[in-house]
């Protein structure tokens, strides 16, 4: 997946719901 390279290129500040998202289906 591109969890690693979405997350800290953009930021939280860039998209807070797609990290939001991501973190939540990363964890299930």
């Amino acid at each position: 997946m591109d969890f690693g390279m979405t997350i800290p290129t953009r930021g939280p500040l860039a998209e807070p719901q797609t990290i939001e998202q991501l973190a939540r289906r990363a964890d299930q």
